[in-house]
This record gives C-alpha cells, sequence and structure tokens, in this order.
C-alpha cells in the first residue's frame, strides 16, 4: 500500500509527504491516547517508501513522523527517528512532547540549531510551557 502510494504521489507530482508510526486509523497527533504502530511496522512503511522512490528512479521527500515523544518519552522517540533516518527518510518529525523532554530538546540532540517544521496546540502542555 505504501509503496504504491509513493508512486501515485510521484507521479502526482507531489514533492514530499510524512509516513507516521501510528495505527491505522490515526488520531490528531495533538491528542492523547494515539496508538503507536510496532518500531517494525512503521520500519516496514518508512523501507517500502524508499524502495518505491528508487525503483521509479525519481525524487521524494520522505518525512518520518513519529508520534512516540508523548507516549514513550524521548530517548525511544529519538531511537525511532534514527532508525527511520537509517533506512532512508529524509528527515524527521516529532509530535507533542512534554515540558523538558520536547522536540527542542531532541532537535538539539540530533545537533540541530532550529527546527524546520514543528506543530504545536494551543492550551497543549508545550504550549503552556512556552515552548
Amino acid at each position: 500500500m505504501v509503496g504504491r502510494s509513493v508512486e501515485q504521489y510521484i507521479d502526482a507530482g507531489i514533492a514530499g509527504f510524512h509516513i507516521e508510526d501510528q495505527v491505522v486509523t490515526k488520531r490528531c497527533g495533538h491528542l492523547k491516547g494515539k496508538e503507536l504502530a510496532s518500531e517494525t511496522e512503521w520500519y516496514a512503511r518508512i523501507r517500502a517508501a524508499v524502495h518505491a522512490r528508487a525503483k521509479t528512479g525519481r525524487d521524494i521527500v520522505i518525512v518520518a513522523r513519529t508520534d512516540a515523544l508523548q507516549s514513550l518519552g524521548y530517548k525511544l522517540a529519538l531511537e525511532r527517528l534514527k532508525g527511520a533516518l537509517a533506512l532512508g527518510a529524509d528527515a524527521g518529525n516529532v509530535y507533542q512532547g512534554t515540558p523538558g523532554q520536547g522536540p527542542k530538546e531532541l532537535f538539539l540532540t540530533c545537533g540541530l540549531k532550529e527546527a524546520i517544521e514543528f506543530d504545536i496546540a494551543a492550551g497543549g502542555a508545550l504550549y503552556k510551557s512556552g515552548v
């Protein structure tokens, strides 16, 4: 399913897309109670996307998006992202954390000086903490 979607996105001229680590049917990233796909399943999605891109010989940006920060914590979210990047994802996206273990710390750990994409819900824990 992922491979076919990637090929169709490329044919349609899409520049890039996210591959999320939630189960189907997903919940909004700002909501609590999200259920994550296993690492094995999420990595299979990444591999399928990378393979489909290579098969077409054309380019599309693959963004590995994880919701693991809220439920699994900083260390495991970082490990999941690093694994996805090692498999060929071009960029990572972290959704919703908790103050003190949020995206800012994750970006600094990865050696980044700023985030290129960050989404936060007004009234959420990170918003209230001033992140």
